[in-house]
């Protein structure tokens, strides 16, 4: 009995082994990192992408590390990973977008370029060739290219809340100037000098969607300079005086 028990323990033992080397060789030698395919529409070369990725190749499939991945490419600034596909065997696609160019800042004597999300695009030494919205009165405390800025208390999500609300009613045109001095006294001004007063960042679409009509009509008509009020969201009140003196 204890020599058949024997004879039939061979085999099994011989199968695991078997099967461990199996396991052995595609861990070792198949699902490994071999391609890196990159998608997306964006400016910069993929061999650009790869080399901020810093994707170990030759290393296993199974441990991609999709943080460290997007924490590379989003460093460049000039693009953002969008997504990690893994493709097994051996390859990994990574999707990348490219980064818009929507506003700018002066911090530390350089140009800082803006996207949508607050995110610093590139710093330039001198006010780039395009056109840009200026940003004012934001308190930047620290930066790193590829991730929003730090800065005080409130100013970057009112950044983002007017920077969306701008997109929403394709209004962006009309701005020459933000003003994030006080969170609760926001304001833009526009490219025919008018001083738009939005107060906080709440019910941003509708009142960008007010500036937006107002603008467009006060422009048709020749009207440049003066004050417009539209913190109500519900309305748009100008006045050819500037914000102080409609206050009063």
């Amino acid at each position: 009995m204890r020599a058949r028990r024997r004879s039939r323990g061979k085999p099994a033992l011989l199968l695991i082994i078997l099967l461990a080397l199996v396991a052995l060789i595609l861990f070792r030698y198949v699902f490994v990192v071999r391609n890196v395919e990159i998608g997306g529409d964006r400016q910069v070369s993929d061999e650009t992408v790869t080399r901020a990725a810093s994707i170990d190749f030759g290393s296993s499939i199974f441990f991609v590390d999709e943080a460290w991945i997007r924490a590379g490419v989003n460093a460049l600034g000039s693009v953002r990973l969008d997504g990690v596909e893994i493709r097994y065997p051996n390859t990994i696609l990574l999707s990348v977008s490219q980064r818009a160019r929507k506003a700018m800042l002066l911090h530390m004597g350089d140009i800082r370029v803006l996207d949508e999300e607050c995110c610093v695009v590139e710093s330039a030494p001198t006010v780039p060739d395009t056109d840009l919205i200026y940003v004012n009165g934001m308190t930047v405390t620290s930066y790193t290219p590829g991730v929003p800025l730090q800065a005080g208390a409130g100013q970057v999500e009112a950044y983002c809340a007017i920077m969306r609300a701008l997109d929403e009613s394709a209004a962006n045109g009309y701005v020459s100037e933000i003003e994030l001095s006080d969170v609760n006294d926001l304001r833009l001004i526009t490219r025919s000098g008018i001083t738009v007063r939005l107060g906080d960042s709440e019910n941003m679409s509708n009142k960008i969607a007010w500036m937006r009509s107002a603008v467009a009509d006060l422009e048709q008509r020749g009207e440049g300079g003066g004050s417009l009020d539209v913190r109500s969201g519900t309305k748009a009140d100008y006045s050819r005086t500037g914000p102080e003196a409609a206050a009063e």
